[in-house]
């Protein structure tokens, strides 16, 4: 096999790894994205709470980092599909959109510290990824 890959590169790499759509690629970041910031909240609360600020109650915290990990699954998941369905949609885009406006309304009732302002630049920028790709159920 490495031999007929070193006669046609472009060949071998897209039967490694087949070619994956414009909303493909958008899942596989953000499903890896909310996967990352669960598994880090969860695998080491330390860390989080040096970086987000010590918390009165930890099980909010710990609830929001199992959902976004649910979420973040379920968009790794869609992302191996050829077509997104409508549900994949809502998720991909209602996530974000819900998060963003958490954080700005949290920080700036100062219930939250600024930095999880980070977390609001993230989300928009998702959500602005989003907006290049006006068909999000296009067909393959």
């Amino acid at each position: 096999m490495m031999e007929r890959c070193t006669n046609n590169l472009t060949r071998c790499r897209r039967a490694i790894s087949p070619r994956l759509s414009g909303w493909q690629w958008r899942l596989l970041v953000q499903g890896a994205y909310y996967a990352s910031i669960a598994l880090w909240t969860l695998g080491d609360i330390d860390s989080f709470l040096s970086v987000t600020g010590t918390k009165a109650n930890f099980w909010p915290v710990r609830l929001v980092a199992v959902l976004t990990a649910v979420a973040g699954v379920s968009l790794l998941v869609a992302a191996r599909k050829p077509v997104t369905t409508p549900e994949t949609a809502i998720l991909a885009l209602g996530l974000p959109a819900v998060l963003l406006l958490a954080d700005v309304h949290y920080v700036t009732s100062g219930v939250l510290p600024a930095a999880y302002l980070l977390d609001a630049v993230a989300e928009g920028l998702l959500l602005g990824w989003w907006a290049c790709d006006s068909d999000l159920c296009e067909k393959q």
